[in-house]
Formats: structure tokens, sequence, C-alpha cells
């Protein structure tokens, strides 16, 4: 069998297994040393997405600052500015999104990685080679890429990059600290909380599996909070 075959077999078998048999295929991940197909994966399908709702994020991040500006009470002039600024800035050359995107992707799995070191240090008292970790964060993806995928003709539909699979759907215009919060829950950022607080208890070895899940999802909905808290604050 060829290598290229070998791989996708692997790769098949590992994203199946995620979603089938999270705790088997989490185990797998001690012995892999390649996350680069799944880190490509989830670019491309972050690159696919952001270019087909380019026009919907220019034209929200216009509404955006234009709300921001009037709530703080700026000029009229001063918007213009600013919002001529950023009607001016052309979408970069897709080779060049591609890369920034690429770098934002892979930054996003080290920090997620990091967080899971930080978490099993802090409340489990132990510690694995930050590699697994690494890994496991990487794999991860095909849950978020999936996310993006589902989401992407919701907000083709809706006009928003801010739709996500949850209680967003029922809010027409939110505001308010409660409605800012539920507008930014989505399904699968708590299933991949979730699945990466699961994979780090079996990679730890740890007796109580779903304790580092109900700790990865909470500290998903503190950061939620703080968000809602922020967005209410500037936005009302």
């Amino acid at each position: 069998m060829t290598d290229w075959r070998r791989v996708l077999q692997r790769e098949t078998v590992l994203l199946v297994g995620l979603f089938r048999q999270p705790a088997v295929s989490i185990n797998a991940l001690r012995r892999e040393n390649s996350w680069l197909v799944p880190l490509l994966v989830l670019v491309v399908i972050t690159f696919l997405n952001a270019r087909l709702t380019q026009d919907i994020a220019t034209r929200e991040f216009g509404d955006l600052l234009q709300r921001m500006l009037t709530v703080t009470g700026e000029s009229g002039e001063f918007a213009d500015d600013l919002t001529g600024l950023e009607s001016e800035s052309a979408a970069p050359e897709p080779f060049t999104q591609f890369l920034m995107l690429g770098i934002i992707t892979l930054l996003g799995r080290w920090l997620l990685a990091l967080l899971l070191r930080f978490v099993g240090r802090l409340f489990l008292r132990r510690d694995i080679p930050f590699r697994q970790l690494f890994t496991l964060s990487v794999y991860l993806g095909y849950i978020h890429a999936l996310g993006i995928l589902l989401r992407l003709p919701l907000q083709l539909l809706t006009g928003s990059v801010r739709t996500s699979v949850g209680p967003s759907l029922l809010l027409s215009d939110p505001s308010g600290f409660v409605q800012y919060f539920f507008a930014q829950l989505d399904v699968f950022y708590l299933w991949e909380m979730g699945l990466a607080g699961l994979g780090l208890g079996l990679l730890l070895e740890t007796d109580d599996h779903l304790r580092p899940a109900v700790i990865m999802i909470g500290l998903y909905l503190l950061w939620n909070m703080l968000a809602a808290l922020s967005s209410s604050a500037v936005l009302g």
C-alpha cells in the first residue's frame, strides 16, 4: 500500500473514531506524531468559509463599527474616516489570506494545548508531554471544521458571520448580557471543549475522565460570560 493511502486510511479511522468512539481514537493519538493532515483540513475549510462570507463579514464589521462610534459619541466625520478606511482595505490575496489563516489556526491549536496543560497541572496535578496535547488539539480541529461547515449555510441565510449553532438561532437582534451570552453559545464549541477535557483525562489516565471535561466546558462558559459582559457594556 502506498504512503498516501496509508495516511488516508489512518486519518479516516481517526476521524470516524472521534465521532463514534472518541476514547479509542484519543488513546490512539498517543502514537501519533503527524498532525499536518488534520491541520491542513481545518485551514482549507476555514479559508473557504472566509472567502464565501467575505462580503457579509465586511458589511457586518462596518455596522459594528458604526454602533460602537454611536455609543462612544464620536463625531460623524471621524466615523466616516474609519468606515472609509475599512472599506478601502480590500481583502488580501487568496494565498496571503490562506497563509494568515494557517498561522492563526496553528496558534489557536497551540493555545488550546497550552490550556489543556494548564488544566492538567492546576486541577489534576499531573503532566504529560506537550506533544501529545498539541496532537490532540489539532485532531479536535475535525470537530471545529464540522461546525464551520454546518454554520456556513446559516451564515449565508441570515447574512451574519456571528451566527452559531445554538440559541442564537432564536435571537433576532441580541442585546443585554443574557441575550449576548446565549447568542455566543455554540454546540460545536461545547462539544470540542468537552472532548478536549475527556481526551486530557484519558491521556493523563485519571480515574474520573468527566472531571476535566466539566472543567473545560466551565472555562468555555466563563469565557462566554466575559465576552457577553463586554458586549453588553460596549453595545448595550
